[in-house]
């Protein structure tokens, strides 16, 4: 009995290390390294469609940037406000990705349409509302980094089998839901989250290392179109969350080998909401919650550590483990919230 009990913790182990294996191998193979730029295009509020270009001789518009652009140029926004809507179909390629810098540009109500583009980065860029700031149609290997973005709805919303998308380093915010309660922001504009990724979302994406703060979601997968596969291969790890009036993450429907891992969470609603059919493997690991106060700012709404909803159909399987919690109290802090159907 004992040589069984000590075969059964040892496959426990190797389970575990191939886990990690696993999740390393993945978490790397999409970090873009820098890369030196064969081209440097200048754009500028005050420039000219019509000039050359350069540092001297700006151009006005990304637009008009990005068609003169091949893979391994970069695009420099000078500073200055950027405003209204555009589309980018930018290809670059695995070892010359185009670069999209800023260098002190914000875009104003940004509406940006990312589509059939390829080995792109966005750099140190400042997005100000918008109901979709950046949205990404079956464009694949997008890299977002050092960027700041303060969204209404959306700021990085993923569609249209868009897959490989690498989430680094970046600030996410929303000023419409600072000091609101939960039910002032459910179901109006402000429901959203810093990443979206919406049906038919490719997957392969990784999301990592960023601060999230004062936002009603932090990242979200929802099935906006019932039954739609969508968002595998989901690692979302070492970010900062802090003041969330609902959940940090948020896989709903149709999600798979969901991980959640190394995340440190500060005055949240949740840790993690796990809800509607065909989702799983989940798996939540290592991660520290800590909720003093109540971030839904209603003195009757309960905070939670896991919310578990899976009445409306079935789970591939859900692994919690080696995470920290700390509460208040038992009277405004539940462990779990859970609901399963018959076919679970």
């Amino acid at each position: 009995m004992k040589k069984a009990v000590i075969q059964f913790i040892s496959v426990l182990v190797m389970l575990a290390v191939a886990l990690m294996n696993y999740r390393g191998v993945y978490a790397s193979s999409l970090q873009i390294p820098s890369f030196q730029s064969s081209n440097v295009i200048y754009v500028s509020p005050s420039g000219n469609d019509s000039n050359a270009g350069s540092a001297t001789s700006p151009l006005k518009t990304v637009q008009a940037a990005t068609s003169k652009s091949v893979a391994g140029d970069t695009i420099v926004l000078m500073s200055g406000s950027y405003t209204g809507s555009m589309t980018i179909t930018d290809v670059g390629d695995k070892n010359n990705p185009i670069i999209i810098r800023g260098e002190g540009a914000t875009f104003n109500n940004p509406a940006i349409t990312v589509k059939n583009s390829q080995w792109l980065i966005f750099e140190n860029l400042s997005f100000k509302g918008g109901v979709n700031q950046i949205t990404l149609q079956n464009s694949h290997y997008i890299s977002f980094r050092n960027n700041v973005l303060d969204f209404l709805t959306r700021g990085i919303y993923i569609q249209d089998y868009s897959s490989h998308i690498v989430v680094s380093n970046n600030e996410f915010t929303q000023s419409c839901a600072k000091g609101k309660t939960w039910s002032q922001l459910k179901d109006s504009t402000c429901e959203g989250g810093g990443v979206y990724g919406s049906s038919f979302g490719g997957g392969s994406y990784y999301i990592s290392n960023n601060w999230v703060h004062d936002v009603f979601n932090g990242f979200i997968f929802s099935d906006d179109s019932a039954g739609q596969w969508m968002n595998a291969n989901v690692f979302i790890y070492n970010n900062v969350f802090e003041r969330v009036v609902d959940d940090p993450a948020e896989p709903e429907g149709d999600s798979y080998n969901f991980h959640v891992y190394n995340n440190s969470m500060y005055e949240t609603h949740r840790l993690i909401s796990l809800t509607t059919k065909g989702l799983g493997p989940v798996f939540v690991y290592n991660n520290l919650q800590i909720t003093k106060g109540n971030p839904t700012n209603e003195t009757s709404r309960l905070n939670s550590a896991f919310k578990v909803d899976l009445s409306l159909g079935y789970s591939n399987g859900t692994w919690i483990f080696n995470n920290t919690i700390v509460g208040e109290t038992a009277t405004n802090f539940l462990c779990i919230r859970y609901a399963f159907s018959n076919n679970n």
